[in-house]
């Protein structure tokens, strides 16, 4: 993920440059399908000139708006601030964000981020610089947390007001199964607001076989939370039914953590 200088050094207190986040982000997901089928869809002329060229080959495809970089590679040493680092991860996590705050709220709500000096708004510290030190571990925790990569979409992403008091985007589901199979899962189905549902949990596949079913009760924008612990199983299938003939699935290794989102 991590490359260091022509001296062989890799200065970590160094402020990470605009060029070097990205490579270090597009490195850790380069076995993932969008990095590999922009490599295909390019071929050799994803090198480019300089070294970096790949790097903002990659953030053009996404529709990461970082097109004065692109045309001017004097722009890439430029030093990020963590509101920049915001933009670009939610952006690749498929929002849109029209405010800043937004960007930011998103890595917090999605616990890609405890901030700073504390998991808000301002204690993310959204116009400080991010060291290449500080770089590397947070991409590595946002690897860990089950951050994927998509596009950016063209169209804005407004906000919900749940996601401003801390809640998960809207068909949002996220599961942790920690080491100790003790599962902790959370979801906002807006549509499906103040209901009793049930959470089927199932085994690993093929055999997918049943565990247990829980119940959970949703609030006023669609969330809830289940946790359940001494799950004998190394990988879960979980189903909330949210009608009686229509669920959503999402699975979670032991150790790992699952995100998905989902549309009706």
């Amino acid at each position: 993920m991590v490359s260091g200088y022509e001296d062989g050094t890799f200065k970590p207190n160094n402020q990470v440059s605009e060029a070097e986040f990205l490579s270090m982000l597009f490195k850790l997901y380069a076995n993932s399908h969008v990095i590999q089928s922009i490599d295909a869809a390019e071929g050799q002329a994803i090198k480019g000139n300089i070294w970096s060229d790949r790097y903002y080959t990659y953030a053009s495809a996404l529709n990461l708006k970082l097109d004065a970089s692109k045309q001017n590679p004097k722009l890439r040493n430029r030093a990020l601030n963590r509101t920049e680092v915001a933009l670009i991860v939610a952006g690749l996590g498929g929002k849109n964000y029209t405010q800043d705050d937004d960007a930011i709220r998103y890595l917090l709500n999605m616990g890609y981020s405890s901030g700073k000096t504390a998991a808000t708004v301002q204690g993310y510290a959204g116009q400080e610089s991010l060291t290449r030190a500080e770089a590397v571990v947070f991409l590595q925790n946002l690897k860990e947390k089950g951050f994927e990569l998509w596009s950016r979409p063209k169209n804005a992403t407004e906000a919900t007001e749940n996601e401003k008091n801390g809640g998960l985007p809207d068909q949002t589901m996220k599961a942790v199964y920690s080491a100790d199979h003790t599962l902790v899962l959370q979801g906002t189905f807006p549509a499906y607001a103040n209901q009793t549902m049930p959470i089927k949990i199932h085994g690993p596949s093929p055999a997918v076989e049943h565990i247990q079913t829980q119940q959970v009760t949703t609030d006023a924008y669609g969330n809830f939370k289940l946790m359940v612990s001494n799950l004998d199983a190394k990988e879960l299938n979980l189903y909330v039914d949210v009608r009686e003939d229509y669920s959503y699935w999402i699975s979670v290794e032991a150790g790992r953590t699952a995100i998905s989102d989902y549309t009706e």
